[in-house]
């Protein structure tokens, strides 16, 4: 397993962990897990960040029936494994609200479900 992290107050904080299955029930199967957000360089909503050239490479050796081996293979798969910049969307509530005054009389409220329409 690769384990990508960040230090917070010197205690590592894991980001992301990528693993690959070994065993042939899972032919060789990745799989990329998210702890928490990836800092993009810009506020772009759609924006791709990979984790990068030469930071995490497959290596793998076939063996026959016989222990005959192949040649080693690395593949590089840091730019392949993607995190898109996927931002909150908050749609305006104000026509699922409900005004009311408050008990006082002077206390406006607002009642009603202001996450139902959100996307994050």
């Amino acid at each position: 397993a690769a384990v990508g992290y960040i230090l917070i107050g010197g205690v590592q904080t894991n980001v992301f962990k990528v693993t690959v299955a070994g065993d042939a029930a899972n032919n060789g199967q990745l799989t990329v897990e998210q702890f928490r957000a990836v800092v993009h360089p810009t506020n772009d909503p759609h924006e791709i960040v990979n984790i990068g050239s030469g930071v995490i490479q497959l290596t793998a050796q076939a063996k026959d029936g016989d222990g005959d081996r192949s040649n080693v293979a690395t593949y590089d798969i840091g730019r392949q494994i993607n995190f898109q910049d996927t931002g909150p969307v908050a749609a305006d509530d104000a026509r699922n609200l409900t005004a009311t005054v408050g008990a006082t009389g002077t206390t406006s409220h607002a009642i009603g479900n202001v996450l139902s329409n959100d996307a994050y």
